[in-house]
């Protein structure tokens, strides 16, 4: 126990108060220590484990009141989520869970949180583990050798009993990991190499940091990735993540009820109310819109009983679409990211066709209004440019963009393709709103591009950033080229349409 404990004074020394300032809950669990491989109650009180309506997922730490931290792998394609809280024996699917009413994912690391429903589990036994905010924190990760690291992995042998495991780790070089060491960059193993087989994603890498000579603390430094029999294991650092992860909690730790805009209010009454269409300075139609690339925004799947089609927010509760593609019993729409992970469905509230909308694809544009807003932190509706004079400015100033998802290294990944636009008489019996791009080979090298509803972008720069607005989507394809509509020429309509129907 010695070697175990050797740096603590050093981290003490440097963290010192200004750690007791700023942590993530003034609640979270005192530093505990290990006897055999029992974790005993005290770490009970932060663990989560997360499960769908089946089965269990995976492991995860309670860090506020409201929020469990865990691996977006772990939520993936998951409609329904729970989470049993204060558990020491192993989880049973009959124990009492608490739903997730929100899920968030980082965009780019392994990081999951999830927001539950309620607080009702909350006893005396059940607080938060310990989250240093202050990203300085990640320069005193480095000197630490050993870790701890808490599951209800399945036994290695009878002797271990139905209970909460805790287990010393011991940090090893990366590439003893057979994991991308830029997305899980520690890298650790028991010193007997007799890691527990199946062991979950989502379980916390601790160790217990003195913070003044009374008091110590348990601090979660890591989330566990999926594990192998006797192999080491990845782990995410999620000191290079507690901005994200403190800002999420600040944004969405608030009853479940639908999401204000943080921005200045710059609405416009309609009709006696205010209209849900947002500025941000006169550019963008809805103003929390998202960023940079289609990685940043939300996906929708249009789901009937017979077929199904794909469509992006451009609200928090509309999604756009192409007419020509929609189910005729269109009955619930999944938020989704551009690598196809879904979230939980939502019912549909009404629809509306362009009233030009014709049989053979003029004007191939509707929206879905869905019955209550969605929010997931990190991915947001697309942004649509709200002035003519922008729109006018972009549409003349190629090259668009169009992206797909494309499988790499058993990873999904998105590319990128610029296009331009092909002059009207490359394509027979356009009209105004719509536009035409030539199937070329960089296009068709996208093997999942080109579908109804698959979107193509303009990169712009505004105060000092990038953004991606929406420009158009595909209608149909004929003799090797995409028939497009303009969106942007349909501004006015979506506009009227979103103000008239909140």
């Amino acid at each position: 126990m010695k070697t175990y404990f050797a740096w603590i004074p050093l981290v003490a020394l440097l963290l010192g108060h200004q750690a007791v300032s700023q942590l993530l809950d003034n609640s979270c669990g005192l530093g505990i220590d290990i006897n055999s491989n029992k974790a005993g109650l005290q770490a009970a009180a932060w663990m989560a484990a997360i499960r769908n309506d089946t089965h269990f997922l995976c492991g995860g730490t309670l860090i506020h009141s409201r929020f469990v931290l865990t691996t977006a792998q772990c939520t993936n394609n998951q409609a329904s989520l729970y989470v049993k809280l204060g558990a020491y024996s192993t989880p049973q699917l009959t124990d009492k869970y608490v739903s997730v009413s929100q899920v968030y994912l980082h965009q780019s690391n392994d990081i999951g949180l999830l927001k539950l429903s309620n607080t009702d589990a909350f006893n005396a036994q059940v607080h938060p583990i310990c989250i240093v905010t202050d990203p300085n924190v990640r320069r005193f990760l480095e000197p630490i050798r050993s870790f701890k690291v808490f599951d209800w992995a399945p036994k290695s042998n009878p002797s271990e009993g139905d209970y909460l495991l805790g287990n010393i780790y011991y940090r090893l070089n990366t590439n003893e990991c057979n994991s991308n060491s830029s997305l899980y960059p520690i890298c650790a193993g028991e010193k007997n190499t007799t890691q527990h087989c199946g062991s979950y994603s989502g379980n916390p890498l601790t160790t217990s940091v003195k913070i003044n000579k009374n008091t110590t603390l348990e601090v979660q430094f890591g989330i566990a990735g999926n594990g192998n029999c006797n192999k080491p294991r990845s782990f995410t650092d999620i000191t290079s993540n507690v901005d994200w992860i403190a800002a999420t909690i600040n944004r969405y730790n608030t009853k479940d009820v639908p999401e204000t805009n943080t921005q200045p209010d710059t609405r416009v009454p309609n009709k006696g109310s205010e209209t849900p269409i947002r500025r941000k300075s006169d550019l963008w139609l809805y103003s929390d819109c998202g960023g940079d690339s289609i990685t940043s925004y939300l996906l929708a799947l249009i789901s009937g009983s017979s077929r199904a089609t794909s469509g992006v927010f451009i609200t928090d509760k509309f999604v756009i679409v192409t007419a020509s593609s929609l189910p005729k019993d269109t009955i619930s729409v999944s938020p989704a990211s551009i690598n196809r992970t879904l979230y939980r469905s939502v019912l549909v509230e009404s629809i509306f066709k362009h009233p030009q909308y014709t049989d053979d694809q003029k004007n191939d544009i509707a929206l879905i209004k869905l019955k209550k807003p969605v929010n997931i932190g990190g991915i947001k509706p697309i942004c649509m440019l709200a002035q003519k004079r922008h729109q006018e400015e972009a549409e003349s100033n190629p090259p668009f963009t169009i992206f797909a998802p494309t499988n790499a290294y058993d990873r999904k990944t998105v590319r990128e393709h610029n296009v331009e636009l092909l002059k009207t008489e490359g394509c027979f019996g356009i009209e105004s709103n719509q536009f035409c791009v030539e199937a070329s080979p960089g296009i068709t090298e996208l093997q999942n591009y080109g579908f109804s509803a698959d979107i193509v972008g303009k990169k712009l720069m505004y105060s000092g950033r990038d953004w991606l607005a929406l420009f158009g989507m595909v209608s149909y394809s004929m003799n090797d080229v995409y028939v497009y509509t303009n969106v942007m020429r349909h501004t006015e309509w979506i506009a009227s349409v979103v103000n008239s129907n909140q």
